[in-house]
């Protein structure tokens, strides 16, 4: 289960990730953490998706390209090996 303890973020790194993120748009809003808007309303403003969610939705689509893939294909055998430790 090596494979999948590579594909999950941990929740330190989820909120490290979430606090640079939002710490970016408040700065291209020019809003300082003073003015107490919320994560949800500075991105709703920008109409930005989480980088997190982002993540996960781009890790479901190169899962599902690695299952089409033929077998003999260099990517798709790693994944195997690692599936069968």
């Amino acid at each position: 289960m090596l494979w999948l303890r590579k594909l999950t973020m941990l929740t330190r790194h989820e909120s490290r990730i979430t606090g640079a993120e939002v710490s970016y748009f408040r700065k291209c809003r020019g809003k300082t953490r003073k003015v107490r808007i919320g994560n949800s309303q500075i991105r709703g403003k920008l109409n930005q998706e989480p980088v997190t969610k982002m993540v996960d939705r781009k890790k479901l689509r190169w899962f599902g390209h690695l299952i089409g893939m033929d077998s003999n294909r260099k990517s798709r055998q790693v994944w195997e090996t690692e599936l069968s430790k």
